[in-house]
């Protein structure tokens, strides 16, 4: 698969507590989807005629600090997200992936600072966009390394 195009990406995001100054589902799929193009575009892999079909699939569930608590915070921690990203090429299914469960996983001192501050402080979008623009990464690179594939 030497290039792709972006059908669909299906986001539905949910969480216990809404926060405004978080993005909406609508904003949040627009970052994503805007982060997936422009690390596939760095790869030259969007668009053209014979280009494979990608339809993406996300579930976001935003977290929150204490969200299981009587005393909840407006700080995001790591999301639990699941993702699925079929292709097709002349209308058949060629590829697919499906993930359940992921979590963001910050590196050793990442980690351990989710850990001792609950991620208390983390109450811009700038706080969640890291955990979205990894995502973004996981995505796109999936894809890449399907071009990798021979037989694609």
């Amino acid at each position: 698969m030497s290039k792709v195009n972006i059908e669909d990406l299906n986001l539905t995001l949910s969480f216990k507590q809404k926060v405004d100054r978080y993005f909406t589902e609508s904003e949040m799929r627009n970052y994503l989807l805007s982060g997936i193009k422009g690390r596939l575009k760095k790869e030259g892999m969007l668009g053209g005629a014979d280009a494979a079909s990608v339809y993406i699939k996300v579930s976001y569930y935003r977290s929150f600090s204490g969200e299981l608590t009587p005393w909840p915070s407006k700080s995001v921690t790591r999301p639990i997200i699941n993702w699925s990203i079929r292709v097709n090429k002349n209308g058949k299914e060629v590829d697919a992936v499906s993930k359940s469960g992921q979590v963001y996983n910050g590196g050793f001192l990442g980690n351990l600072k989710t850990d001792f501050t609950m991620d208390l402080g983390n109450n811009t979008q700038e706080a969640e966009n890291r955990y979205l623009d990894t995502l973004a990464d996981t995505i796109a690179q999936w894809i890449v390394d399907r071009k990798k594939t021979p037989s694609q």
